[in-house]
């Protein structure tokens, strides 16, 4: 699972109102908001601000969660002026500038105890982002200070939470994505700029954010729905799958995964033609959307909008009906079809069977939960 970490509201926003759809649970007293944008899952914890709130969201993400991989966005100020308000780090190396041993140790300001450099490394974001050096501290200030601390440790941004996430993942062994855009800049009145041009570095986060949830999606394995299935534990029946933009899909499936028995591709073949006919002219013909097969040969996918569970069901079991008085493959045609040469009309109307019977069988209260799973994300 990807594990997000944000601090504030606003800056979770850029994230969570292009999700879909959205579960909102609390952990440890933290807002926890589940779901998906771009195709790949996340949960995110709403850490609040701070070094404490974010390392404690990180250790949450790791142990809780079981992330195997965290991203970290938000805003920061640069420590250059030059700097363009809304440009956006991606984040290879972060500091505690606040943290100090160096009268007990003699090391440099912000090692770690446990570290014999300042740094805690990341893992590589998207390139098309520069690279930067992030230092973190509990403080937000506008004072010249720290900078030369700051310009010594080559920090091109600060921020209060960055570097307490990436202690945390780098300690736990979990890569760590981060990205921060400009709110505001040293020497410009950082106070008065954040107030300011906040809303411009949030609008360029939440521009950006599909790029990265894909990179961080694809560099740790990223899985589509269907392939988070146990299919060691799915047994053939009749499934709601997946809610997305109103268009449920529902998982028919005829066998059991990989137990040696798969639909003949030939009887495959005539199945979907027959079917995806028999549902297009049947009562339910306004709210089907697409009917096809796995490639694993194991069932079919049913895509619909506006259904019910108990609606779908109906609609298989009168397709399977209409398909049983079917004389012939309809489309089966050389003109008609892409492989005319490839069917099996008795072998698809005995699969028909097996499954028909199959649904005959179903426990009420197995179609309710079902019914219920698809309910509590049209809900959502």
């Amino acid at each position: 699972m990807l594990a997000v970490i944000a601090a504030m509201r606003n800056e979770a926003e850029t994230l969570l109102s292009q999700a879909h759809p959205l579960r909102e649970s609390t952990l440890c007293g933290k807002p926890v908001f589940e779901g998906s944008a771009f195709g790949t899952p996340f949960a995110l914890i709403l850490a609040g601000i701070g070094k404490a709130n974010a390392a404690a969201a990180a250790m949450l993400a790791v142990s809780a969660l079981k992330a195997d991989a965290l991203l970290n966005f938000g805003l920061a100020g640069a420590l250059s002026p030059q700097t363009e308000i809304a440009s956006i780090f991606r984040i290879t190396r972060a500091v505690q500038y606040d943290f100090d041993l160096s009268e007990v140790n003699g090391t440099p300001v912000g090692t770690l105890d446990e570290y014999d450099t300042p740094y805690v490394p990341l893992a590589d974001g998207e390139s098309a982002f520069p690279k930067g050096t992030l230092a973190t501290g509990d403080r937000f200030s506008d004072s010249f200070a720290d900078l030369p601390l700051l310009h010594a440790l080559g920090a091109d941004v600060r921020d209060m939470e960055g570097a307490a996430v990436a202690h945390v993942a780098s300690f736990s062994g979990v890569p760590l994505y981060a990205y921060k855009a400009v709110s505001d800049r040293v020497g410009t009145g950082s106070v008065h700029e954040y107030e300011q041009r906040r809303d411009q570095a949030l609008h360029a986060l939440a521009a950006q954010m599909h790029i990265f949830l894909r990179k961080q999606a694809m560099e740790n394995g990223f899985k589509i729905a269907s392939f988070q299935k146990d299919h060691d534990r799915l047994q053939p029946g009749f499934y709601f799958s997946t809610l997305q933009k109103g268009v449920a899909t529902f998982d028919l499936r005829f066998k059991k995964p990989n137990a040696g028995d798969f639909l003949a591709q030939a009887a495959l073949h005539s199945i979907e033609h027959m079917l995806a006919t028999a549902l297009r002219a049947g009562p339910f013909a306004a709210h089907i959307l697409y009917f096809g097969p796995m490639g694993c040969r194991t069932g079919f996918y049913l895509l619909t909008e506006g259904m019910t569970c108990r609606e779908a069901l109906a609609a298989v079991n009168g397709a399977i009906a209409d398909a049983m008085q079917m004389e012939r493959v309809p489309g089966a045609e050389k003109r008609e079809c892409g492989n005319y040469l490839e069917h099996d009309l008795a072998g698809a109307k005995a699969e028909l069977a097996a499954y028909s019977a199959l649904l005959a069988a179903l426990p009420d209260e197995a179609v309710a939960h079902e019914e219920e799973r698809l309910s509590a994300e049209v809900n959502q």
